[in-house]
């Protein structure tokens, strides 16, 4: 009991149908492989920026550490001189009240030496009228005796 099988070509309008639909599906597919690669391609140059972006952003990370340490050195640096500062206006003012302290000390001895001259001019003074009263009774007795000069020996 052979059957026999008699294999029926497909009409031809079913098989320019598949022709054309598996035409449209390789086109399909080359539109959508080549719409992969450009979104490939978008996103392998957003790599190359992001990874750009990101050297720069550790470029500046660094800049900004090395700026931090300065700032952090130079406050050190400024404290320090402030601290400098304070301990010469303490010493400044030390000095200036050990000034002003000799000034008056150099103003009371001033003082002192005027007082002495005016007693030295006192002193002087008197010491000339008692000098004068010492001398005028013997310049009366001189005067009063001028015969005994002339009879002197010379």
């Amino acid at each position: 009991s052979l059957v026999a099988v008699t294999l029926v070509p497909p009409p031809p309008a079913a098989a320019a149908a598949a022709v054309g639909a598996a035409a449209r599906d390789d086109a399909a597919a080359a539109v959508l492989q080549h719409q992969v690669d450009v979104y490939a391609k978008a996103v392998e140059e957003k790599d190359e920026q992001i990874d750009q972006q990101l050297f720069e952003l550790a470029h500046r990370q660094q800049q900004l550490e090395d700026v931090q340490k300065q700032l952090s050195e130079q406050r050190e640096e400024y404290a320090a001189l402030q601290t400098e500062a304070s301990a010469l206006r303490l010493e400044l003012d030390r000095k200036q009240a050990a000034v002003a302290d000799l000034q008056h000390g150099t103003d009371a001895l001033r003082a002192q030496l005027e007082e002495q001259r005016h007693q030295c001019a006192l002193l002087e003074e008197e010491q000339r009228r008692q000098v004068l009263q010492n001398e005028a009774p013997a310049a009366a007795a001189a005067a009063a005796s001028p015969a005994a000069d002339a009879t002197a020996p010379a």
